[in-house]
């Protein structure tokens, strides 16, 4: 479902600058007085480079768009809808250029995502969700979800990392461990 993650996020432009939220999860309906939806989201087994987010929504038939961006890139809105336009504008991008729709990309009911690379160290974060329909309508406010990632820890010449495919040549000592419904493997570079 969030196959495109990495491209609705790294092309997100500078516009304009956002107020913060005081660091309290927020549901910015942009005046709308007519949401039905709302959006539960958790962010857990946060790691230096990732986390799992999970969203639940209100209503298991409404489709919806979830994703996570820097609180840089976030300031760089005047508020969360207007980041919200411009990350559904670059996913129908991705979406013409691979042949899909934007209803195939678009999740429904209780998602979740493990983001297990990408995030940088010791950085702060929000994981959003919002009401998208097929045309690209945003139908709810976006709500938002603070988290910093962890600090790296580097052990005299032993550093941990995590990567989601173990097919690289170097890896060694793999551990499994268990993050929602998701395995991520845990290798020592020597």
């Amino acid at each position: 479902v969030l196959a495109a993650c990495g491209i609705s996020c790294s092309n997100l432009g500078d516009e304009n600058t956002m107020p913060g939220n005081g660091g309290n999860e927020n549901n910015d309906n942009g005046g709308d007085t007519n949401v039905i939806t709302t959006f539960e989201i958790e962010v857990s087994a946060i790691t230096p480079l990732g986390a799992y987010v999970s969203v639940t929504p209100s209503d298991n038939a409404a489709t919806y768009y979830f994703d996570v961006v820097s609180k840089e890139q976030m300031g760089k809105y005047v508020d969360a809808k207007a980041l919200a336009k411009v990350m559904i504008s670059n996913l129908k991008e991705y979406c013409e250029s691979y042949e899909q729709t934007l209803a195939d990309v678009l999740s429904k009911g209780v998602d979740g995502y493990s983001y297990v690379s990408g995030f940088t160290p010791n950085t702060e974060y929000y994981a959003l969700a919002f009401g998208v329909n097929a045309d690209g309508t945003i139908t709810t406010g976006v709500t938002t979800k603070p988290f910093t990632t962890l600090e790296e820890v580097v052990d005299e010449g032993l550093k941990q990392e995590i990567y989601a495919h173990p097919t690289r040549k170097f890896l060694r000592d793999w551990k499994e461990q268990g993050i929602g419904d998701d395995i991520v493997r845990i290798f020592n570079l020597k």
